[in-house]
């Protein structure tokens, strides 16, 4: 099968070309470390958008922002931020330990806020910053959906010019060079380490986007690094994840049900759902 009009990768867009709000927008960016500079950046390039705070109790880390060319006012602490410079969006970029809690006191603020995932460290601080946003606008964005290779399968799914999925397999591979001190991978407590949290949350997101919720779920982990589970959707559709050190391909179209995620039967004809 051809598929006419691949998408490719396109160059980020003119700051005149971006986005713009339905009207100025106020915003504060907390937690200064790679995400937070990265929003700072972009939110930077958007009209009628205006950074009016950066918080990191660092004092380092609101030097370097300052020494990049941001003068926005810089603060320590959430509370004194919100009371003083009253944003009306909040990124919440800063250890994942303190995100709940941010999130939390953003939105009691009145802020609309976006999270970087995950959420916090449990699921109860997750379920607690849902609840707080119910009345109000709270997002967590995954980078992928943006990715025009990512939208296109989406797309073509969508249009179910692939026919019917009966069962999807799917792997992901990270490799990242970090000091083997760093906390944020592998040391559980404050951090929600492990792949779940860090590399697999990415690839749950586009079953889900792809497939839709699922109604039963089965998983192992394996270590720190290895986690294996196994979703049945609503459609019955099954689909089959695994997040390692090792990529392993995608396929998908089988009319055999999986019952094993470590040993999963895949028949009929294979179709490479990504690669």
């Amino acid at each position: 099968m051809t598929v006419s009009g691949t998408v490719t990768r396109v160059g980020p867009r003119a700051a005149g070309e971006s986005p713009r709000p339905q009207g100025p927008v106020r915003v504060a960016v907390v937690g200064l470390g790679r995400a937070g500079l990265a929003h700072a950046t972009l939110l930077s390039a958007v009209p009628d958008c205006e950074i009016v705070a950066l918080v990191d109790r660092r004092g380092e880390a609101r030097a370097r922002l300052r020494g990049l060319g941001y003068r926005a006012h810089a603060f320590g602490r959430v509370k004194k931020m919100l009371a003083v410079a009253k944003p009306q969006a909040v990124f919440v970029c800063g250890p994942q330990h303190e995100r709940a809690a941010v999130a939390r006191e953003a939105l009691e603020a009145g802020a609309a806020v976006l999270v970087e995932h995950p959420f916090g460290v449990t699921l109860e601080q997750a379920e607690a910053v849902a609840a707080a946003g119910a009345e109000r606008i709270l997002a967590s964005a995954c980078a992928l959906a943006f990715e025009p290779v990512f939208r296109r399968a989406h797309d073509l799914l969508e249009a179910n010019l692939l026919g019917a999925v009966r069962q999807a397999r799917s792997s992901m591979f990270v490799s990242r060079v970090f000091d083997a001190r760093h906390p944020v991978f592998l040391e559980a407590g404050p951090v929600a380490g492990g792949v779940l949290a860090q590399v697999a949350s990415e690839l749950l997101f586009l079953l889900l986007w792809y497939l839709g919720l699922p109604v039963e779920v089965r998983a192992t982990s394996v270590g720190p690094d290895l986690a294996r589970c196994v979703a049945r959707i609503e459609s019955r559709r099954q689909s089959s994840a695994t997040s390692d050190d090792a990529p392993e391909p995608a396929v998908a179209d089988t009319d055999e049900p999986v019952d094993d995620p470590e040993d999963p039967a895949v028949g009929g004809k294979a179709l490479p759902l990504s690669a």
